[in-house]
């Protein structure tokens, strides 16, 4: 199993940064009238595996941001972005559509910005309103989605030169540490976690289709032994 050190920080660190940029709102959010909360010591995690990502995730799907809406629980910001479904990749249960209203659903993400005061969190998902990404997402408080993996389970969605629809790894998944190796393993036919590709390795740079139909086949595999 994906142990809670894969999408929990170590610590968090609410970096002094332009907020403004961070959310894409440079034109009505002045940063230098923002209070940002500082922590000194940076966010690391573990460097997730494609199989362990996958193992951990209850609905992979492209989606496109809509709205966000940030608050305050348990003395951290928290932002809530609503999201359009674009594609479905692989789900756990059947996610409501109708033919008529697109699917949305709420993604819980740390950091955002509230009245003056901002807090960024290193490793975390970030979303942008109107940009597409493949999220790798299990279900958060009541009514939310979280990302697994925080930002590790996030991919953005670029189209190339040639027009081709690729997925990225996210820029903001702060300091990884490797795996740790196992000497022995559980089942002789399941490889020790270190020999396990990473989920950035197996998918960062591909075609769009061709990292579906590999989500597809792996959460099929992986899932049916639940």
């Amino acid at each position: 199993m994906l142990g809670s050190a894969c999408y929990l920080p170590a610590m968090f660190r609410f970096r002094a940064r332009a907020l403004a940029v961070f959310f894409g709102l440079a034109s009505v959010v002045s940063a230098a009238a923002l209070s940002i909360t500082t922590d000194a010591p940076a966010s690391v995690s573990i460097a997730v595996t494609f199989d362990g990502l996958v193992r951990e995730t209850s609905l992979s799907a492209v989606v496109t941001p809509l709205e966000q809406r940030s608050a305050w629980e348990n003395g951290r910001i928290y932002t809530f972005t609503r999201v359009n479904i674009d594609r479905v990749l692989a789900r756990a249960t059947p996610v409501p559509a109708s033919p008529t209203t697109p699917t949305e659903a709420w993604v819980r993400t740390m950091g955002g910005i509230v009245g003056k005061i901002g807090q960024a969190v290193d490793g975390e998902a970030v979303l942008t309103i109107g940009r597409p990404s493949l999220l790798f997402l299990h279900p958060g408080p009541p009514g939310t989605l979280e990302v697994t993996a925080r930002g590790q389970g996030q991919f953005p969605i670029v189209v190339d030169d040639k027009k081709a629809t690729r997925v990225i790894r996210a820029s903001n998944v702060g300091a990884l540490l490797a795996p740790r190796s196992s000497a022995t393993t559980t089942n002789a036919q399941t490889p020790a976690p270190a020999a396990l590709p990473l989920a950035a390795d197996v998918i960062h740079g591909r075609l769009l289709d061709d990292v579906a139909r590999d989500v597809a086949s792996a959460y099929k595999r992986i899932h049916a032994t639940k």
